[in-house]
C-alpha cells in the first residue's frame, strides 16, 4: 500500500539533516593514528547505519501491523455479517418445523406412520384438522434412555403451524405428556440447552423459543429477554 507520509518518514530516516561522520587528517601526534581513527569513523558509521535500520523496521512494523489489523477487523466483521445471514437463513427454514416430545414410539415405526400419529394428535386433543398438513415427518435418534424417540415435522403451511402452537393450552388440560416445541437452529438449540441448565434451580425465570429465538422470561414480571449468543 502506497503511503506518501510513511515515504517522508523514511526519507527524513534515510538522509538525516543534522548528522554527520567525517573523517580527520590531523597529524597530531598526541592523536591516535590515522587508521585508528579510521576504524573508529567506521564503527560509527555502522552505529548509525544498525540504528537508522532499526529506526527503519520499527516504523515499518508499526505501519504493516495497522494495516493488518484494519484488514482482520473487516474482514471479521465481514465473516460475522455472514455468519448472521446464514442463521437468518437456518432460522426461516425451521420456521416451518415443530419437534415433538412424548407421542409413543413403535418397533421399527415408519415416517408415514409417525405422521399419522401427528395428525391423529392435532386432530383429537388440538381440535385443528389442517388443510394442507405436514410435508413429511420423521423421528429423531434417542437421547434419552426409555423415552420415546422426538419427532421432527414439518408442515406446508407457516399459518397452520402457527394455529397448531397456537392450541397448546389443550394439551395441558388433557394432561397428556406431550410437549411441542420450535424447530430451532442448532446454535439457538445450543443456546436454549445452555440456558435451561443455569436457570435449573431458579424457579423465578424460564427459558422459551419464539420465531426461532430464544429468551428469558420473568415469571414474575412477564417480561421477555432475548438471549443472542
Amino acid at each position: 500500500m502506497d503511503s506518501p507520509e510513511l515515504r517522508k518518514q523514511l526519507i527524513s530516516l534515510l538522509l538525516p539533516s543534522s548528522t554527520a561522520v567525517t573523517a580527520t587528517t590531523t597529524t597530531n601526534s598526541g592523536m591516535d593514528s590515522e587508521e585508528q581513527k579510521e576504524k573508529e569513523n567506521d564503527n560509527k558509521l555502522n552505529d548509525l547505519l544498525m540504528a537508522r535500520a532499526n529506526e527503519i523496521g520499527n516504523l515499518l512494523a508499526s505501519t504493516v501491523g495497522k494495516i493488518l489489523s484494519q484488514r482482520v477487523d473487516k474482514f471479521e466483521n465481514r465473516l460475522e455479517a455472514v455468519e448472521n445471514e446464514l442463521e437468518d437463513a437456518r432460522r426461516y427454514s425451521r420456521s416451518f418445523n415443530i419437534r415433538v416430545y412424548g407421542i409413543p414410539d413403535s418397533p421399527n415405526e415408519t415416517p408415514a406412520q409417525t405422521q399419522v400419529k401427528l395428525e391423529e394428535l392435532f386432530v383429537t386433543y388440538l381440535g385443528q384438522n389442517l388443510k394442507h398438513g405436514i410435508e413429511f415427518s420423521h423421528r429423531l435418534p434417542l437421547s434419552i434412555k426409555d423415552k420415546p424417540r422426538p419427532i421432527i415435522a414439518r408442515f406446508y403451511s407457516r399459518l397452520e403451524r402457527q394455529q397448531v402452537f397456537s392450541s397448546l393450552g389443550k394439551l395441558k388440560r388433557k394432561y397428556l405428556a406431550v410437549t411441542i416445541f420450535d424447530g430451532l437452529t442448532p446454535s439457538a438449540l445450543a443456546i436454549y440447552k445452555r440456558e435451561r441448565a443455569d436457570l435449573k434451580s431458579d424457579g423465578t425465570k424460564r427459558v422459551i423459543s419464539r420465531q426461532g429465538k430464544i429468551f428469558i422470561q420473568d415469571v414474575n414480571v412477564r417480561s421477555l429477554q432475548l438471549v443472542s449468543k
